[in-house]
């Protein structure tokens, strides 16, 4: 009796490791995967464009005016965020409103990680590029609200920080860890390009065309197209794997 039950156990083990997804067999991911993922993280990186001149797209509307005018001088107030140690004077509320979203972006990789966990890491980040799209249209109409800003900056850096969690722990779990130093090193070039392109493409908005506007029109359709590319994009098909069952003793 003791035989059977070792053998259905076995057996049982035998089934569960020839249906481990492709990750379990710790190889490098196609070509063609790789590409694709690249190029969906350079699109997903519309965030950097914006961050970029955040501080100089609020000094172009005189942010600091606005938002002292409706009470929004105590943002500048928290030490480190607000507090200008080369001149030991309070910094600008432009400037901590750009600490600001620095903070929401360490809050944004443990928030939209943990909800990956839950919804599955494409529906993460669907939600987080669509949400990403939506804020890119939005914050050029609120010029003339502090508070608005505030909120807008705060959602660009929660949004921005969540891809930055799900995208290695996609990698890991589509392509296995053992090779995730070498796939994310390769995966990540799709974000550093766009660390070059978005910043010129707003620069060149900014001089062509005189304002920010054509920066945030961009980033909001490089966040729609990442968002349609997650929700398209297949998973590594699973590979059968056989291994030999030891007869039992």
């Amino acid at each position: 009796m003791k035989d059977k039950r070792s053998e259905s156990m076995n057996l049982d083990e035998a089934k569960r490791r020839r249906r481990l997804p492709a990750e379990a067999a710790w190889q490098l991911p196609s070509g063609e995967e790789l590409a694709e993922f690249a190029l969906r993280s350079g699109f997903m990186a519309s965030g950097l464009m914006v961050i970029s001149f955040a501080k100089n797209y609020l000094d172009s509307f005189q942010f600091n005016q606005i938002a002292r005018s409706q009470g929004l001088g105590w943002i500048n107030a928290i030490p480190v965020i607000g507090f200008n140690v080369f001149t030991s004077k309070a910094a600008e509320l432009s400037a901590a409103l750009v600490g600001w979203l620095s903070l929401w972006n360490a809050v944004g990789r443990m928030l939209i990680g943990w909800l990956s966990d839950r919804i599955g890491r494409r529906n993460a980040m669907v939600l987080d590029q669509g949400t990403t799209f939506v804020i890119m249209l939005l914050t050029p109409l609120f010029t003339g609200s502090a508070w608005m800003m505030l909120l807008m900056y705060l959602l660009i850096g929660l949004t921005y920080g969540g891809n930055l969690s799900v995208f290695p722990a996609t990698n890991a779990d589509w392509f296995g860890t053992k090779h995730v130093g070498v796939n994310y090193g390769i995966v990540f070039i799709g974000w550093g390009l766009a660390g070059v392109i978005g910043p010129l493409v707003g620069n060149f908005g900014v001089q062509a065309l005189g304002g920010y506007r054509t920066g945030f029109v961009f980033a909001a359709i490089l966040a729609v197209i990442a968002a349609f590319m997650s929700y398209s994009i297949k998973r590594p098909a699973v590979r059968e794997e056989v291994e030999q069952v030891p007869a039992p003793a």
